[in-house]
């Protein structure tokens, strides 16, 4: 047989259980309906049982308490039935048999033979077996036996089960709730061929809600759907020839019941139904359900409650979000039904209908109504309900700002519906700020702030996108929330504020000259008096660049950037008078985030002493204010900072390049070029080829004339900051890229710069499972609108864990420069150590213990529950999970293995001991790096015995190892001299 056929493969449970069935139809055929000759089906099961089981001794106490040669005619078997179905009560009931299998079967033997009769055992000897195959839910014979022995019981007795089904369910109970998936199937299964039966469908299904209403989790929720997925199942992705008619009954009684508990949980149930249908079935196989939901969603609004339009609509929506509404064939009768709906009852403005349009006119609305004018009455007939809520309404326009013609069709139709909010004589100062958002969130996602494009056309970039004339009401407003603000910014005038000046570019049209407002009261503490809206937005933007960070938080930097982006869209101009020196300290409090860098990349350029001081002065200045920038997580703001730095006309040596009459790239030209190639498998060598022309020595013919330390650290910051990024393809080679500045550069230089860096990334690190950021601007409204409108996310975060083991594993590769600066070094092992690795407490030993010896591998398990028990400590300072600790650690001791001279280490002492403690702990990664440590003493008692020592330490080889290396006196295979010195490093 080849070698690729192996008829003995391994088969896991879940794959054996998905193959079982209780399923009556798939196998009943194969039932014999008679008995051979005379004799009775139970007779011949237990013998030909007893054959292939003859030595199971739970069977052989089942066939002694029971009269086996008395069993052969059906009379007998009258006769003795109340006694065999006590005895099979009995044996079910017995832990840990080995016989449930054969009892299942003899239990329908039984069956078979009494025929109606044995209904008067049915629910007892059902509830035993159900019992059983709880307790045996992980063997899938059982299992597989015990569901089909449940099937063909209520194959035989249906006419009996069907007269009181509800009797039936709740004896099913136990199974439609299990928390294991496959009971919950088998169950549904076994009983979907009686609830096809049914003639009770609709007082069923108000039952079994209310049955479920009761229970505390939702696996009775999930069990009940199953059984009415399996009811309508059929086969190749086909319904059930009854499915349509019963799913019609099961949705009348749904949508029936009374009580909101029970009718909110019989929906949650259809819910789930609708979930497994439509992952079921196929396109052209779906119209025998939608079409009932359909005509439930077309009827009359005189024969239908307002909740029976919610929970169609939410059940409706479930089908057509699966595969974006590839399942659903009949998309232009929903579109006339759902137009009918809101025409009829435009007062309806639940959030899951509105949630339900808002779906179909994303999905179908371009395919079904070219020319758009049915999505714009059905969006009209929305936003124009008296009792529609502001928010709602702002809610569902805002997901339709993808919809095609969303400028032509849906905008006039919001700005009749803001104006209708605003023009009310009590609209209430939340209203208005809520319609200014929403116009904001508009332009945020038709016209984002694209500072790139800014910079390049100026204010020829603004095209307007919707028609200003239909939006005079809102361009009002926001002249009046300009002007009405009170000295000093609080919260309420913020609100009012951010959208305001965000939305004011798009409100006249590419022929009109904005418009001016009488002033702008100072915002934060300056006041000047101008007649045009372009220097309002100026003066608050000065006012935001002078105001002390503290009132405004990280967020003043997105609020000053859409000012900048305001005033450069109206007037190219705008910020001439606004000195550059002001950006930069308004970045130095900003501490480079991602909105303040930008902001300084897209006005230096504009602002008056541009060119008034020496460009290479400013070029310092400006690379000591974006100094962290360099090195940020974010390629966003490193690609900013970039972008600030090539903007400067610098000058270069001459080289090749310009003697041959070729145009000479400055090292921030090629740092930016690089920042701006994606990382993807198609394009991440472009970006190391970048990289690698400024590896150390190569890199000086891209630096500028006058270069001081801090422009030549900004490669090597550059470099290291590319270690954030997610994409192991491009850390092999940046390893040998940076190690170039470790071994080129001035030992002192290099240090200066690298060891804050280090000592940083130690720091968040250790502090990155409890550190909150509390300042974000996404705490609030205006700080959410304001990252939205800027495209920021102040919650994204910085892999610090990783990158400090990527800075420890570069350290690895230069051990010997490492090993001149162990004053920076040795602190950090010994930190990382004691307060994150917690050796003292992760060895669990104090004292040597020979038992220790007996090691034991750590396992994912041991390491989850460490740390689970950190967690159960609330007073313990969380820590970053174990393995990610570990590794940093063994990468530092690494950098130590390496060292020529480890006596004269800093804090030698101190690290030999901490050796000696690692020695102790259960993690072959750890004791490895320990025990190459240790061997860089090369003490004689220890040299000889090294591989020996390094197949103790492995896994794979200590048990052979400990057989092979005997320590005894008599045949001992370490030396005397050695023995006192070396059993303390061994044991």
């Amino acid at each position: 047989m080849p070698k690729s056929e192996n008829r003995f493969q391994f088969v896991s449970f879940t794959e054996r259980i998905a193959r079982v069935t209780a399923d009556v139809s798939t196998w009943y055929k194969q039932v014999s309906s008679a008995a051979e000759e005379e004799s009775t089906f139970f007779y011949e099961t237990l013998i030909k049982c007893g054959e292939l089981e003859g030595n199971n001794e739970f069977l052989n106490d089942f066939v002694k308490a029971i009269p086996v040669e008395q069993l052969r005619t059906y009379t007998q078997v009258l006769h003795f039935q109340k006694k065999l179905a006590s005895e099979l009560e009995k044996h079910l009931q017995v832990e840990n048999s080995s016989a449930f299998a054969i009892l299942f079967q003899l239990v329908v033997a039984l069956a078979r033979d009494i025929r109606d009769d044995f209904y008067q055992y049915m629910w007892t000897l059902f509830t035993a077996i159900t019992n059983a195959l709880e307790r045996s839910k992980h063997d899938p014979e059982v299992l597989e036996a015990g569901f089909v022995a449940l099937a063909v019981l209520f194959k035989l007795q249906w006419r009996h089960i069907t007269k009181d089904m509800r009797k039936a369910f709740c004896y099913f109970i136990p199974l439609f709730g299990s928390r294991e998936n496959y009971m919950r199937r088998f169950a549904a299964e076994a009983f979907a061929f009686v609830f096809r039966k049914s003639n009770s469908v609709e007082k069923f299904v108000a039952f079994a809600a209310k049955k479920a209403a009761k229970s505390d989790d939702g696996f009775l929720l999930d069990g009940v759907a199953e059984l009415y997925f399996n009811t309508f199942k059929g086969v190749s992705h086909q319904f059930h020839s009854r499915a349509q008619m019963q799913f019609e009954l099961v949705l009348k009684a749904t949508l029936s019941i009374e009580d909101e508990t029970q009718r909110n949980t019989a929906v949650e149930i259809v819910d789930k139904l609708i979930k497994k249908m439509v992952a079921f079935t196929r396109k052209e196989h779906s119209k025998p359900i939608t079409d009932v939901l359909l005509k439930f969603l077309d009827l009359p609004s005189s024969d239908k409650r307002k909740e029976s339009v919610t929970s169609l609509a939410r059940l409706l929506t479930t089908w057509i979000e699966y595969k974006r509404g590839a399942i659903f064939q009949d998309y232009d009768r929903l579109f006339t039904i759902v137009h009918k709906i809101v025409r009829e009852n435009p007062d309806r403005s639940e959030s899951v209908f509105l949630d339900f349009i808002s779906l179909l006119l994303q999905l179908r609305s371009e395919a079904v109504d070219k020319n758009g004018q049915r999505t714009k009455e059905i969006v009209e007939s929305v936003l124009s309900a008296q009792a529609l809520n502001v928010t709602l309404a702002v809610n569902f326009v805002t997901t339709l700002t993808d919809v095609p013609g969303f400028d032509v069709n849906i905008m006039p139709v919001v700005g009749q519906f803001a104006e209708r909010v605003l023009n009310q004589a009590n609209c209430a100062r939340s209203d208005e700020v809520v319609v200014l958002n929403l116009y904001a969130r508009i332009c945020a996602k038709r016209r984002p702030i694209s500072t790139s494009d800014l910079m390049q056309h100026g204010s020829a970039s603004r095209r307007p996108f919707m028609d200003a004339r239909n939006h005079t009401t809102v361009r009002e407003h926001v002249i009046k929330a300009m002007d009405s603000l009170d000295a000093g910014v609080d919260q309420l005038s913020l609100e009012r504020l951010v959208p305001a000046v965000a939305i004011l570019p798009w409100l006249w049209r590419s022929g009109e000259t904005v418009q001016g407002v009488e002033r702008v009261v100072d915002i934060l503490e300056s006041i000047l008096d101008d007649d045009t809206s372009v220097e309002r937005v100026v003066d608050i933007l000065e006012s935001i660049l002078d105001d002390d960070t503290s009132k405004f938080g990280p967020r003043a930097g997105a609020f000053a950037l859409i000012c900048a982006t305001t005033a450069l869209l109206i007037d190219d101009k705008s910020l001439a008078s606004i000195k550059r020196d002001r950006f930069l300290d308004f970045i130095r409090r900003q501490c480079c985030l991602e909105s303040s860098v930008q902001l300084l990349e897209l006005v230096q350029q504009r602002c008056a002493d541009w060119q008034e001081m020496d460009a290479v002065e400013r070029l310092k200045e400006t690379a000591e204010v974006l100094s962290s920038a360099f090195l940020s997580p974010h390629s966003v703001v490193r690609r900013a900072a970039l972008g600030v730095m090539a903007a400067f006309p610098v000058q270069l040596e001459a080289n090749d390049d310009e003697k041959n009459g070729g145009q000479q790239e400055s090292v921030f030209d090629v740092l930016l070029e690089a920042e701006s190639t994606d990382l993807t498998i198609q394009n991440y060598r472009h970006r190391l080829m970048l990289v690698r022309k400024l590896a150390h020595g190569s890199h000086r013919k891209f630096m500028p004339i006058g270069l001081d330390k801090e422009l030549e650290w900004i490669p090597l910051k550059v470099i290291l900051a590319q270690f954030y990024e997610n994409f192991a393809l491009l850390w092999p080679p940046l390893y040998a890229i940076a190690e170039t500045y470790a071994r080129g550069m001035p030992i002192d230089d290099f240090w200066t710069l690298f060891a804050p860096i280090l000592e940083a990334a130690n720091e968040r690190a250790a502090s990155s499972a409890t550190s909150v950021d509390t300042t974000t601007a996404g705490d609030d409204e205006v700080g959410a609108l304001l990252e939205q409108l800027v495209g920021t996310n102040s919650a994204r975060p910085a892999d610090d864990v990783t990158f400090r083991l990527h800075m420890w594993r570069l350290v690895s590769r230069f051990a010997d420069v490492a090993e001149r600066r162990t004053r920076i070094i040795s602190p950090m092992l010994l930190k990382l150590a004691r307060e994150e690795y917690k050796v003292g407490e992760s060895s669990g030993r104090s004292t040597e213990d020979l038992s220790a010896t007996i090691k034991e591998p750590v396992t994912e398990e041991v390491v989850e529950e460490e740390e689970d028990e950190d967690e159960e400590k609330p007073a313990a300072r969380k820590r970053p999970g174990r393995r990610s600790v570990t590794k940093a650690l063994v990468a530092i001791l690494d950098t130590f293995a390496q060292f020529q001279d480890p006596k004269s280490v800093y804090l030698e002492p101190q690290i030999a001991q901490l050796y000696d403690e690692l020695l102790l702990v259960p993690d072959e990664t750890v004791q490895t790096a320990v025990m190459k440590c240790i061997f860089t003493y090369k003490h004689k008692f220890l040299t000889p015995y090294k591989e020996n020592l390094e197949r103790l330490v492995s896994d794979k080889s200590f048990r052979d190892e400990l057989v092979m290396f005997s320590i005894d006196t008599q045949d001992s295979a370490v030396a005397e001299e050695h023995r006192k010195e070396f059993m303390p490093v061994l044991m």
